[in-house]
């Protein structure tokens, strides 16, 4: 047959009956105190199921706390890595000047190579009007000539020298417009980062501000459930002091009414032998 375990009011004793007994009223074995048995069992105190839910609450806010760790090492290597873009990033703007400056180096030669070209043209169609213009001598016009011929071969080689300049150009221009691609693609990968971060750190910190609330409610329910201990140990004193004081009394009055009866007896003898 089951059986309801409780809990004497007063002293605390562990108690137990049939199932078939709930509902009536019983005395304490120990104390005498009357009490109703219980529906059902309830063998632990109420502190001790105090301690059993602050337990249970400082085990969840133990897994908390380790979310909380394991977040906020996320969120420092998330920083970490923000931090290697934003190195990655000064070098990439680094680089972009001085492929800039390569890329103004070699547009001005282009450009003084294209000026000396303009310029032994314009000599050369000099030249070449004042020979057709007949107003020279044969030996001058011979010089002339000759210097014509010296300016073509220098404009051909010019004409070289700008061809090279101009692929060097195209090559630099195309250097240029990889790095400022690449520069383009980290920074939007940066604010991205830096985005996320922030907004991790925002959850952090409510995650943290709530885990504190939550420790500090864990700590005053503690409290609370220590002092609520300490009041019914207090009791649980009194009623013992009480019952071992009523006990003493009681063997006390048992000693006196034995007294009593035994001078009944002796004064019936007395009275019997007169």
């Amino acid at each position: 047959m089951s059986e309801i375990k409780f809990r004497c009011p007063s002293c605390s004793r562990k108690l137990s009956v049939g199932a078939d007994a709930a509902g009536k009223k019983i005395r304490c074995p120990a104390c005498s105190t009357k009490m109703r048995i219980p529906d059902s069992s309830s063998d632990e105190p109420k502190v001790a199921k105090l301690a059993e839910v602050s337990t249970s609450s400082d085990g969840a806010l133990t897994e908390q706390n380790t979310k909380l760790r394991a977040d906020l090492d996320a969120l420092r290597s998330q920083i970490d890595d923000l931090e290697a873009l934003k190195r990655k990033n000064a070098d990439l703007q680094e680089k972009l000047e001085q492929v800039q400056l390569k890329l103004d180096d070699s547009e001005d030669a282009r450009q003084a190579t294209q000026d000396k070209m303009s310029d032994q043209e314009e000599k050369i169609s000099d030249l070449k009007t004042s020979l057709s213009q007949g107003t020279v001598s044969s030996a001058d016009s011979d010089s002339l000539q000759q210097r014509v011929t010296d300016l073509e071969t220098e404009l051909k080689a010019e004409t070289t020298t700008r061809d090279q300049q101009d692929q060097q150009l195209a090559a630099v221009r195309k250097e240029k417009a990889a790095v400022a691609a690449e520069l383009e693609t980290l920074q939007n990968s940066l604010a991205s980062n830096e985005s996320s971060a922030d907004a991790a750190l925002g959850s952090l910190k409510r995650d943290q501000q709530k885990l504190q609330e939550e420790l500090d409610a864990a700590r005053k329910r503690a409290d609370d459930a220590l002092k609520k201990e300490e009041g019914v140990q207090a009791l649980l004193k009194t009623v013992s002091d009480e019952r071992d004081s009523l006990k003493k009394r009681k063997e006390q009055d048992e000693a006196t009414i034995e007294a009593l009866q035994k001078n009944q007896v002796d004064a019936a003898k007395t009275n019997s032998g007169d």
